[in-house]
């Protein structure tokens, strides 16, 4: 029997499906934290204030049932310099772990990954469809990928191009992770010589210190510190990046997770502890709290690569898995990449890839846009044309058009745009167009005269007006 699949695509309706949701999730196996209500929630929160459009597939057995699966998903516009603009569909909630996708109570799951995979062929525009950081041999991209004929898109594996780090020689498609034990002498005692050596030598010394003022100590982020603590931890992020990355992106990156990092506190799923050196923070871990699936994960990391007192990440990650333990969870997650330290704390790996659905031979065709993605779109090409790209964003306000007629910005736009070039016949054409939408603006009707003006060509009504 065929689902019925709805969109949702209000925050307010979201937020109405907290409980059912989290019914869902508890309920779907293979899961993690970021498929959860709280994480997909500031998610989307984030994405609609950054103009990012979403929407939420949604699945039950009939129009009078209850939801039974969901699938959150962002509609990008991409910008390729021969094709122009096209649209790529992508996961919701996505960051550097692996990403279950959706969710989906188990009795309905294959039914719903069908219900997902036609109405996405059938009902949205897109071009492309990225499914990032999955497993996909677990039964749901079975499911979902088997029912995308091969006579209708294309599916690439882009493992080999999107998770190999060749500077520092990190795998991202490898996912480190700590099956924990229920006490925290026999997790230590799991550990190579070496670095229980290490570790108990380090947590000695630190617990000597802990209450001098001029020593070390952990500082955990707390309702009347956690703005201080954030600061911290993204100051420090930004200081061991910037050289890479650059100021620009790390300070981007940086304000994008603020409000996740808040909204997590707030919903008290944030572990962050901190190494301060007196006052000074030389060492910070944000972690996320998955009471339900017994799991800490490890999201960011920071320190302040002067401070040589104590290596702050060995500190504060085993600080972090005792906590764990204690709270009785069964999994410390250092999420994607195959970094050297985090072997040291006895971990077992996932692995994930990226898969590209590409809809057959779209590139030779003229290429439509999702009308969600319209706005974004004219973005892109206002750069464009505000620095002088005239051929660039002629291109892309055309492409614009062709999806949605009518658009009187870019109706006028194009016909600026098309004065700047001296095609005074296809302004006017434009101008013209924009009157029969809007007959009373007299700013069209301003340039239209103007365009006239400028090739000295009047209609007769106009020939005296020119005169004056």
């Amino acid at each position: 029997m065929a689902m019925d699949v709805s969109i949702i695509d209000d925050l307010k309706k979201v937020e109405s499906l907290r409980e059912r949701w989290q019914q869902i999730y508890l309920l779907t196996p293979e899961v993690n934290f970021f498929v959860s209500w709280v994480w997909i929630y500031g998610y989307l929160k984030c994405q609609g204030d950054a103009g990012i459009p979403w929407f939420i597939l949604a699945a039950r057995p009939d129009s009078k049932a209850d939801y039974v699966a969901f699938f959150p998903l962002n509609i990008f516009t991409k910008d390729d310099a021969e094709l122009g603009l096209y649209n790529q569909l992508g996961m919701s909630g996505i960051t550097d772990s692996h990403y279950p996708g959706f969710i989906s109570i188990p009795d309905y799951e294959s039914e719903a990954a069908v219900a997902f995979a036609a109405y996405l062929q059938n009902q949205e525009i897109w071009s492309v469809i990225e499914l990032q950081h999955i497993q996909p041999n677990s039964s749901r991209w079975r499911y979902f990928l088997s029912h995308f004929p091969e006579s209708q898109v294309k599916i690439v594996d882009a493992r080999e191009r999107i998770y190999k780090d060749e500077l520092d020689e990190i795998d991202n498609s490898i996912c480190p992770y700590v099956s924990l034990p229920s006490d925290w002498e026999l997790y230590v005692q799991g550990l190579g010589a070496s670095t229980r050596k290490n570790l108990r030598k380090k947590l000695k010394r630190l617990a000597e210190q802990w209450n001098s003022p001029d020593g070390c100590r952990i500082v955990y982020a707390n309702a009347k510190n956690i703005e201080m603590a954030i600061d911290a931890l993204l100051s420090l992020w930004q200081a061991n990046w910037e050289s890479r990355k650059g100021a620009h992106q790390c300070a981007r990156i940086a304000e994008s997770w603020r409000p996740l990092l808040r909204h997590c506190f707030e919903h008290d799923c944030l572990y962050l502890p901190l190494l301060h050196y007196g006052d000074r923070p030389v060492g910070a871990v944000a972690h996320f709290v998955d009471r339900s699936q017994k799991t800490l994960l490890s999201f960011i990391s920071a320190r302040d690569e002067s401070f040589t007192e104590f290596p702050p990440g060995l500190i504060l990650h085993a600080e972090a898995i005792r906590y764990a333990i204690e709270q009785g969870f069964e999994t410390y997650d250092f999420l994607m990449g195959n970094e050297a330290y985090k072997y040291s704390f006895g971990v077992q790996e996932r692995h994930v890839t990226t898969l590209l659905i590409h809809r057959k031979d779209w590139i030779y065709h003229d290429i439509v846009l999702n009308s969600r993605s319209i706005p974004e779109a004219v973005s892109i090409a206002e750069v464009y044309h505000r620095e002088g790209e005239l051929e660039e964003a002629k291109k892309r306000y055309q492409q614009i058009l062709a999806s949605a007629p009518g658009q009187p910005t870019v109706l006028y736009s194009l016909a600026v745009l098309l004065q700047r070039q001296r095609d005074y016949s296809a302004a006017e054409a434009q101008f013209q167009h924009l009157l029969k939408l809007q007959p009373e603006n007299t700013e069209v009707w301003f340039s239209l005269g103007a365009s006239i003006s400028n090739r000295g060509s009047y209609p007769p009504l106009l020939r005296p007006i020119s005169r004056l």
